[in-house]
């Protein structure tokens, strides 16, 4: 989105997704040797970005693994998320700044 609010939804939601995506494609899949994400800005508009390099699994398999962490972690991670962990979240930006 490009209003402030929409760059700081973004932002909490860069915060809590970076590291379960980093848990699962990295270090439980072993899919890449690179694997990140994070928002990056394009003109006025923010954007999630999300980063896995490999140079033996092949792209195709690279990409469904990100769609398969995508697809399923409202239900698995933003669902289960307590006041509380969006709070420790947006405290952890806070402090960054």
């Amino acid at each position: 989105g490009k209003s402030e609010k929409d760059h700081v939804i973004i932002e909490i939601l860069s915060a809590i997704i970076s590291e379960p995506f980093y848990e699962d494609l990295r270090t439980k899949q072993q899919l890449g040797y690179i694997v990140s994400s994070g928002v990056r800005a394009l003109e006025e508009t923010r954007i999630l970005a999300f980063i896995v390099q490999s140079s033996n699994v092949p792209a195709e398999k690279l990409t469904a693994a990100v769609m398969k962490f995508l697809n399923a972690f409202r239900s698995d991670y933003l669902e289960k998320l307590s006041e509380g962990d969006v709070l420790t979240s947006v405290k952890g930006l806070l402090d960054k700044r």
